[in-house]
């Protein structure tokens, strides 16, 4: 063997390895995922809508007349659904994912609050009611993903 090809095997076996990249830990919780997939349902704007989803709506519609107060404004609704699929949800992070006028948002939740839909878990966090949860069950919605 050469000088060259003895100084060559000698430099191949301490030169460093290519390293394979790093892979990605993950690290959003569980909520931060699920909130991601509410708003990517929201963004969704097309839909190809068929005779059961129009009676579908008109169903939920007079199902919301009985709780007038709570879905007065259109962006009702939308915080009920957010509440149901998350289960539990802080009301900054319920205010990040709908963004609305403050003062609305808060009229919103008090008057689910008053018809006892969603109430103030320990951890300060919004939850359905269990007339809340039968609310959604009848409306259709998945309370639980």
């Amino acid at each position: 063997m050469s000088y060259q090809e003895e100084l060559q095997n000698k430099l191949n076996a301490v030169a460093t390895q290519a390293k394979t990249p790093p892979k990605a830990v993950d690290i959003d919780t569980h909520e931060a995922k699920l909130l991601a997939q509410i708003e990517a349902e929201f963004e969704f704007a097309q839909y190809d809508l068929e005779e059961s989803d129009i009676l579908r709506t008109l169903k939920i519609l007079s199902i919301m007349q009985t709780y007038e107060a709570s879905f007065a404004h259109t962006q009702s609704l939308k915080l009920f659904y957010i509440i149901c699929k998350m289960d539990a949800i802080n009301a900054q992070k319920l205010l990040e994912t709908a963004p609305m006028e403050t003062t609305l948002f808060k009229k919103i939740l008090n008057a689910m609050a008053k018809e006892k839909l969603l109430f103030k878990n320990r951890y300060n966090e919004l939850e359905l009611t269990l007339e809340g949860k039968s609310l959604a069950t009848r409306m259709g919605m998945d309370i639980f993903i």
